[in-house]
């Protein structure tokens, strides 16, 4: 089964390819800087590899900055399947999946001594 990366991992990702652009560019880390729109300290964080302040929208907004254009595709989480059937045939499978001898065990007369079932009280009948 094919597990979806966490936030780390496409962080980690975003990160490196951040750094390897600078490095390709040759890009000063006033440059970079100016280029990426943030101070020379965090242009220095970002040649480094370092992702932890960033967020993975600033990190994308860094590489369509170096002219790495990147588009992001959300996928959706795994869709519960519904059963379509009536629900009468659901409970119908449910009901067919007791034993007959839990049947058994339940009071026949429905829900005339509910407070007896219930409560304690004494059986109407």
């Amino acid at each position: 089964m094919n597990e979806r990366p966490d936030a780390e991992q496409i962080k980690a990702q975003l990160a490196a390819d951040v750094a390897r652009l600078i490095h390709q560019h040759a890009l000063t880390d006033a440059e970079a800087g100016e280029r990426l729109s943030v101070g020379s300290a965090d242009a220095v964080r970002l040649r480094a590899g370092e992702r932890t302040q960033f967020s993975i929208d600033q990190l994308i907004g860094f590489l369509n900055a170096l002219d790495q254009h990147v588009t992001v595709e959300v996928l959706a989480a795994p869709q519960k399947t519904v059963d379509e059937r009536p629900i009468w045939e659901q409970i119908e499978e449910i009901v067919a999946q007791v034993p007959p001898e839990e049947w058994e065990k339940l009071p026949t007369d429905l829900a005339a001594n509910h407070d007896h079932y219930l409560y304690g009280a004494r059986k109407r009948y």
